[in-house]
């Protein structure tokens, strides 16, 4: 294998800049073609609604990336692979520290800015590299160790911490909603969560007097008043 070349960008290079450069001319081309109507009709209802449809083209385009990017993580990551392990978790982030600059830099040269595609490329990321690592503890929970997850979860706090620097708006927040409220929402078997079973939660809950409950709704109170940034656990919680 050569070192220069590892099999990410290979992989990253091979298919990225060919889909991108595709979707570049079908959308210059229709563009070319909508603007003297948009210019000369914005105020028809019809044509404006060839607009509206222009812009709807952001999710297609994503959800294409997205698929590509799941098949890309899966065969870098495969739980059968020692790069998934937690040992090795510098390996899944620092694959998208590399390649997000080059990255971005073609979805500039494609993409509006509002349509959000590097943001929603980052999401996905981080909703994939949650459930590949979801699977891989699972398989291999018998080797976690302590200070395993320590370390592992030390990693992904500091890499979600530099998400939050990098990218912060309401309209991020929408997106986000919008990705989980498109996704099957299933317990979590990932071991960085320490949460006890929610039928004994509720348990506890009721067999406690009103000081406690009061103090533990302060506490839940404080943890969600500190979860304000949009990427604080999204791998990690």
């Amino acid at each position: 294998m050569n070192e220069n070349h590892p099999p990410e960008k290979t992989k990253f290079q091979r298919f990225v800049p060919s889909f991108l450069a595709e979707i570049s001319n079908l959308l210059a081309q229709v563009q070319r073609l909508l603007q003297p109507m948009l210019s000369a009709y914005g105020s028809v209802s019809s044509v404006a609604g060839l607009s509206r449809e222009l812009d709807s083209i952001h999710s297609v385009l994503a959800d294409r990336l997205t698929k590509e990017l799941k098949l890309l993580l899966a065969e870098l990551f495969d739980p059968t692979q020692t790069t998934a392990w937690l040992d090795k978790i510098d390996q899944r982030y620092n694959w998208l520290r590399i390649n997000l600059v080059p990255l971005e830099r073609l979805f500039i040269s494609v993409f509006p800015p509002s349509w959000l595609v590097t943001e929603r490329f980052v999401l996905e990321f981080c909703h994939i590299t949650r459930g590949g690592l979801e699977t891989v503890m699972k398989r291999r929970q018998s080797e976690l160790t302590h200070n395993l997850i320590v370390f592992a979860l030390q990693r992904t706090l500091s890499f979600e911490a530099s998400l939050n620097k990098a990218y912060t708006s309401e309209a991020l927040e929408e997106l986000q909603s919008m990705i989980v409220s498109g996704k099957s929402m299933e317990r979590s078997s990932n071991p960085f969560d320490d949460n006890e079973d929610e039928e004994d939660g509720l348990d506890d809950a009721q067999s406690k007097n009103p000081a406690e409950a009061k103090d533990d709704s302060s506490t839940n109170d404080s943890k969600q008043n500190w979860k304000k940034q949009i990427f604080d656990g999204i791998i990690s919680g």
